[in-house]
């Protein structure tokens, strides 16, 4: 199955070279293609990153090597990160009241951990300020390979910890090119491997990563994991390939009950379901924006079509003056990608609605009663002051949304129904209104009866983790 695999592998490799080619000249993927599917020409293209390119995992042996795909999956490894790098109880919990204290005095509280555990303090910019991990730590020396696949994820882990001497962030290279770094796990020249363990998040399925991982003698394990109902029966139709894969996996931890019965369906075993490793991320804000006079309705992380269904949907519940200068109702759209917010600027004016732009600074943002927010990175920052949001990437079939951000916050949450790759965030949060397209006017019009939302900190067990992973490091 092993030389099947690299064989098809290597053939769509060798069919998508125009396109890899061409797509590496776009200014999004102008690193990460290069050095995941050009691995060893990259070193003639440096003029693109002459400072940070040294070759994946040269003179580097990590004991610990974790793999996120994107930038979703790179938070959700906040705390496992902060285990290993040995931050102490006293320093997480000032980091945690500072957190709160900024976001919001009513925000709930987040999950309390055991108290062995090692909390998060973490720099959450490339600037912050931190001391160096002491010296009695029982992860002392380890070393930390960081692998990702998108722009975004390696951006967040490069800004996170880079200035740690202990940690490499690296792009993963394509399956075919994996076989080949092998030997730059080894201890010297010995056969001896550095490498322990393997931590893979979520649905990062890799065969070559995980065959690789068990010809290193290293512990495997998937974190995070999940399937969801929506792509279950696509994985059920290739169950026969998934039970290799599962096969070098040597423990999983699901994020719920119903994903450890879909991954033992498919050849899993060890699993315990722990709940999502996202519960245990706290927002983190960048800007303190004052409230509007008002009630603030924030469109939260929207896809097409759903900027359209929520603007009609506040027309027929208010009327047109609700967008009005006597009104008391504020609209705050956040676009998902950033390559919409121009659509969505044109999809307002069509409308005949005035609107204002993040853009043109904040002292302008509710000059009009809808705010386009067209600036990256402000998507808790604007949880932090909003009374309803109303989730987006679930009215469209798109599978929802983290909705653990505005529960942090205490907002009144709306969301679709089509939540199928975030159900076992779901199950956390109390009080979340889930509806259908055609229940959006209603919900809008009763808005001042919704509860607000809170996490339910009760799913999550992160302790069992975090020892399993200090078994295969002592």
């Amino acid at each position: 199955m092993r030389f099947i695999y690299f064989v098809a592998c290597f053939s769509l490799y060798i069919i998508s070279l125009p396109l890899l080619v061409l797509t590496s000249f776009k200014r999004k993927h102008r690193v990460s293609i290069p050095r995941r599917f050009f691995p060893f020409v990259f070193p003639l293209l440096r003029a693109f990153d002459k400072k940070t390119y040294i070759g994946f995992c040269k003179d580097f042996s990590p004991q610990v090597w974790l793999h996120a795909c994107s930038y979703g999956e790179v938070k959700s490894l906040q705390f496992i990160m902060s285990h290993l790098l040995d931050t102490n109880q006293t320093q997480s919990k000032d980091f945690a009241q500072s957190k709160q204290k900024d976001s919001k005095d009513c925000a709930q509280p987040l999950p309390s951990l055991s108290n062995s555990l090692h909390l998060p303090n973490l720099p959450h910019s490339q600037n912050s300020p931190h001391s160096p991990p002491p010296t009695n730590s029982p992860h002392k020396n380890l070393q930390i390979l960081l692998t990702t696949i998108t722009h975004t994820g390696y951006t967040l882990a490069k800004e996170t910890y880079a200035s740690y001497p202990n940690v490499r962030v690296e792009f993963l290279p394509f399956e075919i090119f994996l076989p080949f770094y092998a030997k730059r796990f080894f201890i010297n020249s010995s056969k001896i491997s550095c490498l322990n363990l393997l931590c893979v998040f979520e649905a990062e399925l890799w065969l070559g990563l995980f065959s690789l991982a068990k010809c290193l003698n290293s512990h495997t394990m998937l974190l995070n994991a999940r399937i969801s109902s929506r792509s279950y029966p696509r994985y059920k139709r290739f169950s026969f390939f998934y039970r290799h894969i599962f096969a070098l996996v040597d423990s999983v931890f699901a994020q719920s009950d119903e994903d450890k019965a879909k991954l033992e369906s498919l050849g899993a075993k060890n699993i315990q379901a722990i709940g999502n490793l996202k519960a245990y991320n706290p927002p983190t804000i960048t800007k303190n924006y004052d409230k509007p006079k008002g009630t603030l309705f924030l469109a939260a992380s929207t896809h097409n079509g759903e900027e359209e269904l929520i603007i009609d949907a506040f027309l027929s519940a208010f009327g047109k003056e609700c967008f009005s200068k006597k009104s008391d109702i504020f609209l705050a759209i956040i676009p998902r990608h950033p390559e919409r917010f121009d659509e969505v600027a044109k999809l307002i004016e069509s409308k005949n609605l005035a609107f204002s732009c993040l853009s043109q600074g904040y002292e302008k943002a509710f000059c009009e009663k809808i705010l386009l927010i067209d600036t990256l990175g402000e998507l808790n920052n604007f949880y932090a002051i909003a009374d309803i949001s109303i989730l987006g990437g679930s009215f469209a079939k798109e599978g929802g949304h983290n909705p653990l951000e505005p529960a942090h916050f205490q907002n009144v949450l709306i969301s679709g129904e089509h939540i199928f790759n975030q159900k076992a965030l779901f199950t956390m949060v109390q009080n979340a209104y889930i509806i259908k397209q055609n229940e959006l006017e209603s919900s809008l019009k009763n808005y001042k009866n919704l509860a607000k939302s809170y996490i339910d900190s009760t799913h999550s067990n992160l302790p069992q983790l975090l020892e399993s992973i200090d078994k295969y490091l002592a």
